[in-house]
């Protein structure tokens, strides 16, 4: 079922290096999914999505 992976040292560089110049999560591994890290701010929104 599990396999080992074979590290590619030059892979690994350029993904640390985008990581220090891009910030973190740049790259996103398939299993970390691609959950929403942001919301719409409430000052965004029309009147009519702010009254209950």
């Amino acid at each position: 079922m599990f396999y080992a992976l074979k590290v590619n040292p030059a892979l690994i560089q350029i993904l640390d290096s985008n990581n220090q110049r891009y910030g973190a999560d740049t790259h996103l591994i398939a299993t970390q999914g691609i959950a929403q890290k942001w919301n719409t701010r409430p000052d965004m929104l029309t009147p009519h999505c702010t009254t209950g």
